[in-house]
Parts: structure tokens; sequence; C-alpha cells
């Protein structure tokens, strides 16, 4: 057992907690839909370039990469390029299908999200791809 006796919080924290709880819900609406257009924003960007998102529905979008070697030197180049998105291998994911890993928020704005499309291009049609 970690604690033999306890007391109770004291009110004033109590409150605290749920007044918390009552900002976070009254802003999770426009949370929610500032997440999902920012993840559209950035999937639809993907999709155009010809990017395989293996078809990603939720705001974590993959683009493979293929090999382990690949999605290491697409990670360092985005990391490079100041966009922190890590690069995914076995055992978490099959050998082959090596991915770089996309976690949109609704904190991300368009000036975030605009530019990771281009960058990708970049890398693709550099000397590192």
């Amino acid at each position: 057992r970690s604690f033999i006796y306890s007391t109770s919080l004291p009110p004033a924290v109590c409150e605290a907690g749920i007044k918390a709880i009552d900002i976070m819900d009254s802003r999770s609406i426009n949370s929610r839909k500032r997440l999902w257009k920012n993840r559209e924003r950035l999937y639809q960007g993907l999709k155009q370039l010809g990017f395989n998102t293996l078809d990603s529905e939720t705001p974590i979008i993959p683009v493979l990469a293929g090999n382990v070697k690949d999605a290491l030197k697409m990670g360092r180049y985005l990391y490079r390029n100041k966009i922190l998105a890590p690069a995914i291998r076995p055992p978490t994911v099959p050998e082959g299908k090596c991915r770089i890993r996309f976690s949109v928020t609704a904190g991300h704005t368009d000036k975030d999200i605009d530019p990771v499309p281009e960058i990708l291009r970049k890398f693709k049609c550099s000397a590192y791809a």
C-alpha cells in the first residue's frame, strides 16, 4: 500500500479541477472541428503529391517509406526542416512497411501544416531519397 492514511483534497483544489473540466468542455467542440480541419488539410496535401498515406482516417497520418533506411533518411530530413515526425519501423510495423508518422493536433496552424507536403516533395526529388 502506498498510503496508510490519506486526507481529502482541499476544496479549492477540487473546485480548480471542476473549473478546468468546464473550460475544456466549452472549448472541445471548436478544438475537435479544428483538429479534423487540420487533419484534412495535411491529408489532402500529401495525397495531391502522390504520397501513400495508407488511407488513414485519423489525425495520425502515416506516409509509407518502405524500408528502414529510407524511413530513417526521411525522418532525419524532416527533422532538419523543423518537422518532428518519427520513423516507425519493425517491430512496430512489418518489414518493408516502414513509415513516417504525422500526429496532427488542434494546436497546429495552417502555417505549421502547409510546408509539410512541399518539404516531403523536395525530399522525394532530392539526392536524399
